[in-house]
């Protein structure tokens, strides 16, 4: 056996071992209820006639629940499931009821624990699918009568954010960070064809929530 062979025989093992190790104190699942608050920033929207029209965003409110499974002593994975009520400046001044984005998302986090996992910082990534739901008032004020397919599109964010059990069992968390929302719809049946639009917009976030953990 050459040297690169004898490295990898003994490569393999260690790898092994290290992630069993790792795996040791892994296995702790975790359910969450939380709070979202969101502000800064624009939403940019762009139609059929090309360019972006920026537009002041509201604080934006929500909340959410979410799971997450330690794989390994520094690494979990899990889902989020979280609505925002989301208005603009425009729409606040002519009292049109606030739009909600339905946000399915993965998660992965990478986190650090104190007193045997009692107390933990992290970072989490949430990314995945986000579906707008337009009010009633904000439909006819954007579209009139007039048909749209509904707004789909993704999510991404990055928060970093505290946790503490206060049991065995149960605990709190706060995070702080990031959130990006890109959504796209299309107007059929116009008279130069579909139109479509396409709405970007970042806000900061503050989650804060509890978790109970099995």
């Amino acid at each position: 056996m050459n040297m690169h062979g004898r490295k990898l025989a003994w490569l393999v093992p260690a790898l092994a071992v290290a992630l069993w190790s790792g795996s040791a104190s892994a296995g702790n699942l975790d359910f969450s209820a939380y709070g979202a608050v969101q502000f800064c920033c624009e939403v940019e929207t762009d139609g059929p006639q090309g360019g972006d029209n920026g537009v002041d965003l509201e604080a934006t409110g929500g909340f959410g629940v979410g799971v997450d499974y330690s794989v390994w002593d520094y690494i979990d994975v899990g889902g989020r499931f979280g609505f925002l009520w989301v208005a603009t400046e425009p729409m606040d001044r002519a009292n049109i009821d606030r739009n909600a984005d339905i946000d399915i998302d993965a998660l992965i986090k990478g986190q650090y624990p104190f007193f045997d996992g009692q107390m933990e910082v992290y970072l989490a990534m949430p990314i995945g699918l986000t579906i707008g739901v337009l009010s009633d008032e904000a439909e006819q004020a954007a579209f009139g009568t007039g048909d749209y397919d509904t707004p789909v599109g993704m999510n991404v964010g990055l928060f970093a954010g505290y946790s503490y059990a206060f049991l065995a069992y149960l605990g709190a968390f706060v995070e702080f960070g990031w959130q990006l929302h890109w959504l796209k719809t299309n107007v059929p049946g116009g008279p130069t064809g579909d139109a479509k639009y396409e709405s970007t917009y970042n806000q900061v976030g503050l989650n804060f929530g509890v978790f109970f953990r099995i």
